[in-house]
């Protein structure tokens, strides 16, 4: 299936000329946090001159303002953006009539780019002092390492700033500083995977002590209450680590990974190192023939549409995120 949209296709709208704007913020679909502590996003949040809301990241905004029915921000939502997957009907209502003003843009899902993505490129970035990204951690782990890669781009490094559930501010600093950050996922049983190359390999079994994989930023990645654990990540061989709704594991070069899927089922592809060259697959709805992924590319939210999937690399480690989630509007077009 081809993409019937391009990232390079979305024009700079916001701040509008001459409007005076120092920070803008972006809701996205992941944690907000407890809602006890909503107070302290909102005084973030009220920094802003400016609202943007990515698909879902609707929904978090309609759930700060049920928690708190009587707040006034200075800063009203002027863009809906995304497929609208993820937006539930009753906040596309409760935006419309609250913020008739608010732009919508809708997007087919054939794309090259996330609902984030598309938010930061209707931004000029060179006009703002930095851009605030709400409840973009928490949930799907595999959005949450694409938003957190964003902030690695050189075009953002930086000015982006993701503010964690738990009150933590995330950011990047340019070089010569270098840093890490790591996360861990504490397996709970193996999925059959196959990998086949110039010699077998079985997926190794791992403690609980190794059980994080890093993304290494050669950047100074700076988290107010989270712990940046240093580890390395050349690895002789392919690893997997299983969660409670999805299945991590790398693929490395000169290995053909094999894995059962259902159909419907999501399929994120994140690189490790970069870039990672000539990545090929099979058995997804958007296959990849000899692509590059380097750290400012990724596949997130890819759809399986046969009942196993291949993979194979030439160079470089991929992160391969299998998620329980089953697209259940891929499965109708069928």
């Amino acid at each position: 299936m081809g993409i019937e949209v391009s990232i390079k296709s979305l024009p700079k709208l916001y701040p509008v000329e001459g409007q005076d704007v120092q920070y803008i913020g972006i809701f996205a679909n992941g944690d907000l946090g407890p809602v006890n502590e909503f107070e302290k996003l909102i005084k973030k949040v009220e920094k802003c001159q400016i609202l943007i809301l990515a698909d879902g990241g609707a929904n978090r905004f309609f759930q700060l303002k049920q928690a708190h029915p009587s707040l006034e921000l200075k800063a009203r939502p002027v863009c809906l953006i995304g497929d609208l997957d993820s937006v539930t009907q009753e906040v596309q209502e409760f935006l419309k009539q609250e913020f008739p003003e608010m732009r919508i843009m809708k997007f087919p899902r054939d794309k090259d780019f996330t609902d984030l993505e598309g938010a930061l490129q209707i931004i000029d970035i060179k006009k703002v002092e930095s851009v605030f990204l709400f409840s973009a951690l928490g949930k799907r782990i595999d959005h949450e390492l694409g938003n957190i890669q964003l902030m690695h781009r050189k075009e953002f490094r930086g000015q982006l700033v993701i503010i964690g559930p738990n009150d933590e501010e995330l950011r990047v600093l340019p070089t010569p500083f270098s840093n890490s950050i790591s996360f861990f996922n504490k397996p709970t049983s193996k999925q059959a995977l196959h990998f086949s190359g110039p010699r077998e390999l079985t997926p190794p079994t791992l403690d609980a002590s190794e059980m994080f994989i890093e993304l290494d930023f050669e950047d100074a990645l700076l988290a107010d209450k989270i712990p940046s654990i240093e580890y390395l990540k050349t690895h002789p061989w392919p690893f997997q680590l299983k969660g409670k709704k999805e299945t991590l594991f790398t693929i490395i070069s000169t290995q053909e990974c094999h894995f059962p899927t259902q159909k419907g089922q999501t399929i994120s592809l994140i690189p490790l190192t970069g870039p990672v060259k000539n990545i090929k697959t099979t058995g997804l709805n958007w296959n990849l023939n000899t692509d590059i992924f380097d750290k400012k590319t990724c596949g997130i939210s890819n759809i399986a549409i046969e009942k196993e999937v291949v993979i194979s690399v030439e160079e470089g480690i991929l992160l391969c995120i299998v998620n329980e989630f089953i697209d259940e509007e891929m499965l109708s077009t069928e």
